[in-house]
């Protein structure tokens, strides 16, 4: 309402150039009909279909999510206290916390985050924060909350499903090979996340904003520190158990080692997870980017505040992560 008062929207010029507009556009596109055109023009498109369409599908993945989670509780929760569980699968199922669980928390973690972003895009939108100038972006180099929500919840869905189906055969109602599922699990992930003309890119999205950030963020402290870089680096210093996680279900399902016994794995466990050095470096890694960075800021903008106090904070952090990530394997003369 405010922009109407302006001085310039009555300008005869500028009413000129919009009826221009408006006649290109219906001999274009409405069949030289402008009363079409105008309506056309001012409505706001989407991508990936209307408005109605994406929120029927987002209900309806969301429905068979509900469904999925109903399920598995009833298998996890009701049936093992109804049913006995066989005694030959008491064993199998330690094995299967241990060897399984961070396949399907790495899927969960994605979810999370994809939903998170849809949190954080509404409410930026809401407080009418600009935050694709802030952070020097493309329209399509981010996923805007109704695409973010909508994969998030497919991948939920699928996470749900594989679990459902690994309890299955755990509980020896599917005679199949439990590790499988996981497997499936993340390998469909990771081809949906890494292929650009299947993925969510297939939406009309890149993913070379996220992509040219976590470039930056690595190759600190050679390169230039933005907004953007600096949000995405709190991003993956937040996200330290999945990518433990990460690394962990690479070698689990590229090394083979699902196809062995249950009793015969945990290389990958053994080299990744708990007190080990593979798991001291993907911990201590993005709070030392985030240290580098910190001290790029300091010496681009020459000032020692705040970044110096933040790249204190990060050493004492690294620090502390190191030496607990460590002490368990030094204490035990490893």
């Amino acid at each position: 309402a405010h922009v109407n008062t302006l001085s310039f929207v009555a300008h005869d010029e500028l009413k000129r150039i919009e009826a221009q507009i408006e006649r290109g556009y219906a001999a274009a596109f409405c069949d030289a009909n402008v009363q079409v055109a105008r309506a056309e023009l001012l409505v706001r498109r989407e991508r990936g279909g209307s408005a109605t369409q994406r929120g029927l599908a987002l209900g309806l993945r969301l429905g068979v999510a509900a469904v999925l989670a109903t399920w598995l509780f009833w298998d996890l929760v009701v049936d093992t206290r109804v049913l006995p569980l066989p005694s030959a699968r008491k064993a199998d199922l330690q094995y299967a916390v241990i060897f399984h669980l961070p396949v399907y928390r790495l899927s969960l973690a994605v979810a999370s985050c994809f939903y998170l972003w849809a949190a954080a895009c509404s409410v930026w939108k809401r407080a009418r924060v600009n935050y694709l100038f802030l952070f020097e972006l493309r329209d399509d180099e981010v996923l805007d909350p109704g695409a973010a929500l909508a994969l998030g919840t497919q991948q939920l869905t699928l996470c749900l499903l594989s679990l459902l189906l690994f309890s299955k055969c755990m509980l020896s109602e599917l005679d199949l090979d439990a590790s499988l599922f996981p497997v499936l699990l993340f390998l469909s992930m990771a081809f949906t996340l890494t292929t650009p003309h299947l993925g969510w890119w297939r939406r009309g999205y890149t993913a070379s904003g996220f992509l040219r950030a976590l470039a930056a963020f690595f190759s600190t402290p050679f390169s230039p520190v933005s907004l953007w870089s600096s949000f995405v680096g709190d991003i993956v210093t937040s996200l330290v158990r999945p990518l433990v996680d990460l690394a962990y279900s690479s070698c689990y399902v590229f090394s083979g080692e699902w196809l062995r016994r249950p009793d015969r794995q945990g290389s990958c466990h053994a080299a990744i997870c708990g007190a080990s050095p593979g798991n001291a470096l993907l911990t201590a890694l993005p709070l030392f980017f985030r240290f580098l960075q910190n001290l790029r800021v300091a010496h681009d903008t020459r000032r020692r505040v705040p970044a110096l106090p933040n790249a204190l904070k990060y050493a004492v952090a690294l620090l502390v992560v190191l030496f607990g990530a460590l002490h368990p394997a030094v204490s035990s003369g490893q």
